[in-house]
């Protein structure tokens, strides 16, 4: 995202007027790792014995930062600056409200949990929320698989397929959309949604699981074409993985591994089975939702269906 000319103007007397060239230098290593003052003179061609205006310096960090694409990092940090200080002084940085809007303007909305800008899901929705680059970070994933899918394809014309699995694939994405998730990979009969963004993505991906089974159920009796119930297992798990733009590539991650393995074999038809790692970020009333079940994984699983009264 590149700073518009006169962005970059109000970008510059920002940190003209906030910030002495000591402090400069240090929002800038901040960003870019080895920004200091040798740096700024190799940059700009300065003469060394003499002192650089301050202007110049900050004209300098900006244009860096406008190449390298960090504009909306610089502005997160800015923002850090203002709420928190640095160094333990605090900073008033002008024209920062300016900025903002500028950035907002964009399609861009500022996610306080991660303390970064992401993309404005009512503008446009992309599989890396608009910022993630392939650093390793922790998602939560909820992974929906349809059952039986070979024999539907059999018994039925395909068109009542099409239809039902783009209604099927309409319900997963409507769901975890709403809770500020990206579909990752989807192949017909199921897919993988990743969350990243919220105050507790475990318990987003959870309540999505959930609401899909209640979802589906209503789906079934009322709206599905065809003869038999469309059943379907759903699966979540957290854990460390790439943001990679080819969804081929995370088949190589030990977190998908994981709750491919999860769904297939530890997942009961029409239900929702979770790691452990995700149940103990969840709130002890929806936890209690859970049934506790160990079979071929090496740590407990927990398991929710749609229960009648007299299941009780």
């Amino acid at each position: 995202m590149v700073m518009k000319r006169h962005v970059r103007t109000l970008a510059i007397n920002s940190l003209t007027e906030a910030l002495d060239i000591k402090t400069m230098l240090n929002v800038a290593n901040l960003l870019m790792t080895g920004y200091d003052s040798d740096y700024i003179y190799n940059r700009t061609g300065f003469p060394r014995n003499m002192p650089m205006p301050p202007r110049e310096v900050a004209r300098q960090i900006v244009d860096d930062v406008n190449t390298l694409g960090l504009y909306l990092e610089f502005v997160t940090i800015l923002i850090r600056i203002q709420e928190e200080g640095l160094k333990t002084r605090q900073y008033r940085i002008p024209y920062l409200r300016e900025l903002l809007n500028d950035i907002l303007e964009q399609g861009y909305i500022y996610e306080p949990n991660r303390k970064m800008f992401i993309e404005d899901p009512e503008v446009r929705r992309t599989a890396n929320w608009g910022v993630l680059r392939s650093d390793e970070d922790t998602f939560s994933f909820l992974r929906v698989d349809i059952v039986g899918n070979s024999d539907l394809v059999r018994k039925y014309p395909s068109d009542v397929i099409r239809t039902t699995y783009a209604d099927f694939k309409s319900i997963v994405t409507r769901t975890v959309e709403k809770r500020n998730a990206r579909i990752w990979n989807w192949e017909g009969d199921g897919g993988l949604a990743a969350f990243y963004f919220g105050r507790n993505i475990h318990q987003s991906a959870v309540l999505s699981g959930m609401e899909i089974l209640h979802q589906l159920f209503i789906y079934n009796r009322l709206n599905s074409r065809l003869d038999d119930i469309l059943n379907i297992r759903i699966a979540v798990h957290s854990g460390p993985c790439h943001y990679c733009g080819n969804p081929s590539d995370l088949d190589r991650s030990e977190t998908i591994i994981t709750i491919k393995e999860l769904e297939k074999n530890n997942t009961e038809t029409d239900s929702l089975s979770i790691s452990r790692t995700v149940y103990v970020m969840l709130d002890p009333l929806i936890a209690r939702q859970f049934d506790t079940m160990k079979r071929n994984l090496k740590t407990d699983c927990y398991n929710y269906r749609i229960r009648w009264e007299c299941d009780h």
